[in-house]
């Protein structure tokens, strides 16, 4: 049996044509022809000119129906997708009789022959969306699903050397580096043969790059022989710490199945494909986020060049970021045309057994999107599903889910003992043959490789293997084999250590650029009719800028984005009512009138310029609304707390995380451009306030926006505003005076601890 379980919901509107194909079984009447046999089903309104028996016609047909919906909806539970045969089958499925339920007329067993998906749709707001059968789609009933595409000798033979590989490679390391964690991916081999074959489909579909974010489980593997890094330097990843590179000295030395890759694959077709990858448990928001950004920069706009490839265990795909990421799926602003999500299925997260929790695919059926089951011990099955997979995600530009059944041989990792906790699942794994060995005796037996054949593969592959690892002792830098980074943002991105300590960031701009810059912002086109309020407000910025007084707060933001467009830099805002802004004060869109990091770049080393916004200040509509909770950001700062450097740029470079209170609009200004035209690339955090975005009285003059001013951390008092001067010989005069520290949050909050006098 075809060891896949499609879990589609039927459509009822389409029923008729299911039982088209059981036509033979639902007619009962002496000496009926097959063609009117299929009109009477095809066309239940014409059943009575045909059958003398009306009603023992559509007594057949409803019970075709009924067993056609009980196969849709419980064949999965006879499929056999659980390489360990450990789920045993519901007494009630054993004991059913499926032909004396639905008739006795009707053959469970041609049943199975003969059922079409091409009537399933997914649900009853998708009902566009289709499995139907075409030459452009490899798929068809159940009982072609094998046989639509028989593997080649050549192709059976490549899955096995595939399969070979993977195994061998875990072996050896386990083997040179007894002791070290790397999350092997024993028990399901057969996903590197799979992935091979989803990248090979999607280049053959158009598609250029791919932005993978993996799992622990079998990163490693899919590093060295779906990404092709090189083996030496993997392996020389295995120092107890990876040395300080000169250009990112700041790198923490994380764990070697986190660090990514760039990798440029010469596909099949001749076409190169990049795919780049992360691990850890932000590899979900960065794939899903870095696709989107790609695609916009590369103008794909049907979302066929780029493609997300998100990798999961069984257990993490219930992480609250993946089901952001399937909400977001739908959405305009955040689609990515489909992201094929695998599922590595170990059956048991760390510790906990299937029984203690939820299926690991029920988080995918809040987007409707379609899940493929497979056996791990079925490598061609795997194979034909990932590419199944990669056609229906190009064909339609929704998710897919790949639920790769299969174990882990090991533990969580190579230190854990299942056994104490799951002595029954694990005896049977280790009674249980490899995959390897299982698929080597089915060519075996098809007279497609011989045990001469199969030791000559397993002798070149470790000594290639023993060869890698002699030379990673030598082997080049960790950085030289990750390949090309990103494009830099403009100015340049440079190494840390090279940035002038003494060099000032100038975030200034020409007067008369940012009055043209506002013009083309704030004047509102002709024809278009805005709300008046919106109209309002655009001449009031409109005039402001062109007089150069009392520029608020939106006017600067809108400014220093329009500088920033000016300078080929891709602004993109995100969040909810980032277009109006949540105070009414942005309009950065206009409607016409009809009657989320921090320790990012220490221990990842990728220099990260996002910028947080978040509202801060008790006043407005109360504390419940202010909760940006600065202490916990400045928690995260690595800035000593109880010193205070005067060395400003050494400081902003030094730091993991810029803090910024900015209390007047060109200070804002001035913060935004800083994270572009800096030399380096910081996270910046900024607590806005609420009230001053519509507060006259704070505003900033045109001429604090030009090319003599620059950003700057404090902002002292004009000394036109100043009342009282005192001599310096007359200050020890108050030996009792203290500091005095204001803010506007309770003491326990805020940023009181990290004042220093």
């Amino acid at each position: 049996m075809w060891r896949v379980a499609l879990r589609l919901k039927p459509r009822a509107q389409h029923s008729a044509f299911a039982c088209r194909h059981l036509s033979t079984w639902v007619t009962n009447e002496p000496g009926a022809t097959p063609a009117a046999e299929a009109t009477a089903v095809n066309n239940a309104k014409t059943i009575h000119r045909i059958s003398p028996n009306h009603l023992r016609s559509q007594e057949d047909t409803r019970r075709v129906q009924l067993l056609i919906r009980t196969f849709k909806q419980y064949g999965h539970f006879v499929a056999h997708i659980d390489p360990l045969k450990k789920s045993e089958k519901s007494p009630e499925l054993q004991k059913w009789n499926w032909g004396s339920r639905c008739g006795p007329t009707v053959s469970c067993v041609a049943l199975s022959q003969c059922i079409d998906p091409t009537s399933v749709g997914f649900s009853e707001e998708d009902l566009d969306r289709e499995f139907f059968i075409g030459d452009d789609l490899s798929i068809g009933p159940v009982a072609t699903l094998r046989d639509d595409h028989e593997f080649t000798p050549a192709e059976k033979v490549a899955i096995f050397n595939h399969m070979l590989q993977a195994e061998l490679f875990e072996k050896f390391l386990g083997r040179r580096f007894s002791g070290a964690k790397r999350f092997s991916v024993e028990g399901g081999e057969s996903l590197i043969p799979g992935l091979k074959e989803l990248l090979q489909t999607a280049s053959d579909l158009g598609v250029e790059a791919v932005y993978m974010g993996m799992a622990h489980r079998g990163r490693l593997n899919v590093l060295a022989n779906v990404l092709e890094r090189p083996l030496r330097a993997i392996m020389s990843q295995f120092q107890p710490y990876l040395p300080d590179e000169p250009d990112y000295p700041n790198n923490s030395d994380d764990v070697r199945y986190h660090l990514g890759t760039v990798s440029h694959l010469t596909m099949r077709n001749g076409n190169v494909m990049q795919v780049r990858s992360t691990s850890d448990i932000v590899s979900q928001p960065i794939a899903f986020g870095s696709g989107r950004a790609f695609q916009d920069i590369a103008k794909d706009t049907d979302r066929s060049r780029v493609m997300p490839l998100l990798l999961h265990g069984d257990a993490s795909m219930f992480q609250g970021s993946v089901r952001e990421a399937f909400g977001f799926s739908g959405l305009e602003d955040f689609k990515t045309g489909g992201t094929v999500h695998v599922i590595i299925n170990n059956q048991i997260g760390f510790t906990t057994l299937p029984k203690q929790a939820d299926s690991a695919v029920d988080v995918a059926k809040i987007s409707r999107s379609p899940i493929f089951h497979v056996n791990g011990d079925d490598p061609e099955a795997v194979v034909k599903v990932m590419k199944m997979a990669v056609e229906f995600r190009q064909k339609y530009k929704c998710d897919v889910v790949v639920d790769l059944v299969c174990y882990r041989r090991h533990g969580h990792n190579e230190q854990d003992s299942p056994e104490i906790t799951a002595p029954v699942m694990y005896h049977c794994i280790n009674q249980h043959p490899t995959v390897i060995t299982l698929y080597f005796k089915q060519l075996q037996s098809q007279g497609i490789l011989t045990a001469e054949q199969c030791a000559d593969l397993i002798s070149d592959i470790e000594r290639n293997l023993a060869s890698e690892h002699d030379h990673s002792k030598t082997a080049p830098s960790f950085w030289d084999n990750l390949g090309d980074t990103p494009p830099p943002l403009p100015p340049t991105d440079v190494a840390l250590s090279n940035v002038d300590k003494d060099t000032t960031t100038s975030t200034g701009v020409n007067r008369k650029l940012l009055q043209e810059i506002g013009a083309q912002i704030f004047r509102i086109p002709a024809g278009f009719t805005a709300h008046k309020k919106v109209e309002a407000i655009m001449n009031n910025r409109l005039r402001a800028v062109e007089t150069g007084a009392r520029v608020d707060w939106a006017t600067a933001e809108a400014l220093a984005f329009g500088s920033l467009l000016a300078q080929g830099v891709n602004v993109r805002l995100s969040g909810q009512d980032c277009e109006r802004g949540t105070f009414n004060q942005r309009h950065a869109v206009l409607y016409d009138q009809f009657e989320a990091l921090s320790m990012r770049n220490t221990t990842y080393t990728p220099l990260n310029g996002l910028i947080l916004n978040l509202p801060h200040g008790y006043e407005g509509q109360g504390p419940e609304h202010s909760s940006a909770r600065m202490e916990r950001f400045l928690q995260q700062s690595n800035e000593d707390s109880d010193g205070f450097t005067t060395d400003e740029v050494k400081a902003d470079v030094d730091v993991n995380i810029h803090i910024v209170i900015p209390t007047t609009p060109a200070q804002y200004f001035h913060a935004l451009r800083r994270q572009v035209c800096a030399l380096y690339r910081k996270p910046l955090v900024m607590f806005t306030p609420k009230y001053l975005l519509h507060h006259r009285p704070c505003t900033s003059d045109l001429s604090n926006f030009s090319l003599d001013t620059t950003f700057q951390r404090v902002l002292g008092d004009h000394p036109d505003d100043m009342k009282r001067l005192v001599a310096d010989d007359q200050v020890p005069t108050f030996p009792t005076c203290c500091f005095g520290w204001c803010e506007s949050v309770c003491l326990c909050v805020g940023n009181t601890s990290r004042c220093a006098a």
